[in-house]
């Protein structure tokens, strides 16, 4: 029944349609000696025109986490698997 509520937009809710984003990103690497290298502490992708993709650079920290930023019309989500610390 909720289900069926929520489809039928009783509760204002949009239904939308996957929008298909690029890939054509190039990971920064990390570097052999990263006090001595020069980078940014995320690269930010572009993936669609509501959706980016920040990787935190390898020397900032060694797994690189991910973030995904998603911009809605009124609100916007930031949400990352795992802590991004920045010194």
């Amino acid at each position: 029944m909720l289900t069926a509520l929520m489809l039928s937009g009783a509760f204002g809710l949009a239904i939308a349609q996957p929008v298909a984003g690029v890939m054509d990103v190039q990971w920064q690497e990390g570097a052999t000696d990263c006090d001595q290298a020069q980078w940014e502490p995320l690269q930010v992708h572009a993936y669609e025109p509501a959706t980016f993709i920040l990787r935190q650079h390898p020397c900032a920290h060694v797994e690189a986490n991910v973030l995904y930023l998603l911009i809605g019309s009124g609100q916007a989500l930031l949400r990352g698997l795992r802590p991004v610390l920045i010194d």
